[in-house]
């Protein structure tokens, strides 16, 4: 979003989705399903970049198009 990262409490209290949490919540879908948001992970210090790396690794060298993106806790 242009004003940086928003919780859904905030989200929620912006004027198109003022009191529609279902209207907000089918954006977020909508969006995350066209690939225009993604959802950003703060669990990173949990994961192990090692094994990411390698994982990455593995994948770009048998030309296989996967790639783990740490910082969003997801696979595309």
């Amino acid at each position: 979003m242009k004003s940086g990262d928003l919780s859904f409490e905030e989200m929620l209290s912006l004027t198109n989705f003022k009191n529609n949490p279902i209207f907000l919540i089918e954006t977020i879908f909508l969006l995350l399903n066209e690939n225009y948001l993604y959802l950003k992970s703060d669990n990173t210090k949990l994961v192990n970049k090692n094994f990411i790396k390698k994982f990455n690794e593995i994948m770009k060298k048998e030309n296989i198009n996967l790639e783990i993106l740490l910082d969003y806790g997801t696979i595309i």
